[in-house]
């Protein structure tokens, strides 16, 4: 909220002006042309609306009830534009210091050549400063309020504050690839507790982002904040504020909760990169194959982010084994061996392929097909019990599993005693 704009007493408000726009334009200049019609009958909006198109057109356009100043990145210095909830033509100061903060970020980020969605998100987006712009290092040990415990900080001020509920980067495609290579990194929940996932515009989101009211990540997420977020009454502001504890984030040994998920998302990060990478090189993109990589490396971030709760909160995590996605195809020894009736084959996909795994005599003959099918990126566990369909089971001997995914292919022994 940019408060120092002038608001309509009438008219959409901020979230019901977005959906508007989302549901009737179709470029910049369309949302321009909505921002004229509106302009007489009046907006209850005070905001900074970041706008973009499939044609590249970047602009952030300051919106008040009933006039707006737009501020076209094509024409800005070095490209790009930068706000917060401050506003230019508000003249006021509230936002000032994350404005600032963010300005002295993205300028030395251009200035070093790591001006890109992953500096955004490691760095400026979980930002802590306070008065002045000042930067807090994580973990801040020192607090001036008496009765609030050390290593709590107030970010009140900060990029990354307490009422921070996501964070967006749109990367964008250059003009000779497909626009649905377009994509929407999006952090579900506070910044600081959650990691950064992908989405394309080719169809519904995964499950675990989705929901009428609520999702799984946020769900999460959330969880994770109100275990790091803690309230305490200031009595020179009168009012009781939220802090955060910076140790629980990152102790003086450089673990804590930021140690355990920021490996995951740079392997989400990676393992996207490396989708796209693909994706480039053919001559028309699969929508299936897309949605899969998204849907895994959001399963992957659901499952990662419910171990880092477990771990912040004492509990131990599900699968200590989540810290980064494969980087190779690998098909392990079967667990246990010899087996009767049941053992568990493992193996590891570093990228979407085509998986066949089956279990073959010593003949060559086979003896049950396990899985025909597509499968994303991650470790895999499926339990084989030596009895055919018909419930006779198979005899005494050594068999072999087989794993193909993609031109990798690698075989097993295993010994099946009756």
């Amino acid at each position: 909220m940019v408060y120092d704009l002038a608001v309509a007493s009438t008219g959409p408000g901020n979230g019901e002006f977005i959906k508007i726009a989302l549901t009737t334009c179709a470029s910049v200049a369309d949302f321009e042309r909505l921002l004229d019609s509106t302009n007489i009958s009046g907006r209850r909006t005070r905001a900074n609306f970041a706008v973009m198109d499939s044609s590249g057109v970047a602009k952030m356009i300051e919106t008040g009830g009933n006039a707006y100043w737009v501020f076209d990145a094509s024409s800005a210095p070095n490209g790009y534009v930068i706000r917060s909830n401050f506003s230019m033509m508000g003249k006021g100061f509230d936002g000032m210091e994350r404005y600032n903060r963010s300005v002295k970020l993205i300028s030395d980020f251009y200035a070093g050549d790591s001006l890109n969605f992953r500096s955004v998100f490691r760095t400026q987006m979980r930002d802590f400063s306070g008065f002045f712009s000042a930067p807090y290092p994580v973990p801040t040990q020192y607090s001036p309020y008496p009765n609030v415990p050390e290593w709590y900080f107030l970010p009140g001020l900060s990029i990354c504050n307490m009422i921070s509920i996501s964070a967006t980067v749109i990367h964008g495609v250059l003009a000779e690839e497909p626009a649905k290579l377009t994509t929407m990194w999006n952090v579900i929940g506070q910044p600081a507790t959650s990691v950064a996932v992908p989405y394309w515009p080719v169809g519904n989101v995964p499950d675990e982002s989705n929901g009428a009211v609520e999702c799984a990540l946020s769900d999460i997420a959330e969880k994770i904040r109100s275990e790091l977020f803690n309230t305490y009454y200031v009595a020179e502001y009168g009012m009781s504020l939220g802090f955060i504890n910076t140790f629980a984030l990152r102790d003086t040994n450089g673990v804590g909760l930021w140690s355990t998920i920021f490996p995951v998302e740079d392997s989400i990060f990676t393992r996207a990169e490396d989708a796209m990478g693909i994706w480039r090189e053919e001559e028309s993109l699969n929508m299936n194959e897309m949605l899969l990589v998204e849907s895994s490396l959001a399963k992957y971030a659901l499952s990662a982010l419910n171990n880092a709760y477990y771990e912040l909160t004492g509990i131990v995590a599900l699968d200590q084994n989540i810290t980064a996605l494969p980087v190779s195809h690998v098909l392990d020894q079967n667990y246990p061996n010899p087996f009767n009736p049941t053992t568990t084959i493992s193996y590891s996909l570093a990228e979407i392929s085509d998986v066949s795994l089956s279990i073959f005599d010593v003949q060559g003959r086979t003896v049950a097909r396990i899985t025909e099918s597509q499968q994303s990126a991650g470790n895999y566990n499926i339990q084989w019990n030596g009895t055919n369909e018909q419930g006779l089971g198979v005899p005494t001997g050594v068999y072999l599993a087989r794993l193909e995914a993609g031109s990798y292919n690698e075989t097993i022994k295993m010994v099946f005693l009756r």
